[in-house]
């Protein structure tokens, strides 16, 4: 709520570049956007950021039940030694991925 206008702005407008990007990248027919402000709305981060979460066809049987999904369960989740892991050369070449297809649409510069 501190941001000004412009900043608001930008920050909508950047996000609206970044979930296209994920969505080319990951192959996503959808998204959600989520911002979280105070403890009671769920921010667990004390500072402004977008949660995008990428959604597929049939992901869940509800498609709305992903943030009582996510809220329901998150110390489980985070905690949870059965959480599917990526390999760090699979995520390296995500990371490289991402970083290649940003700086070829003008996101990213280094």
């Amino acid at each position: 709520m501190e941001l000004g206008e412009e900043e608001v702005s930008e920050m909508m407008l950047f996000s609206r570049r970044v979930t296209a990007l994920l969505k080319k990248a990951f192959k996503a027919e959808s998204f959600n956007w989520s911002v979280q402000e105070g403890e009671a709305a769920g921010q667990t981060l004390s500072h402004l950021h977008m949660h995008i979460v990428l959604r597929f066809p049939g992901d869940l049987p509800d498609p709305g039940d992903w943030y009582p999904k996510i809220q329901g369960n998150y110390k489980a989740i985070l905690d949870s030694a059965s959480r599917p892991r990526l390999k760090i050369t699979e995520i390296d070449r995500i990371v490289k991925s991402l970083r290649k297809q940003s700086r070829e649409e003008g996101l990213y510069d280094r």
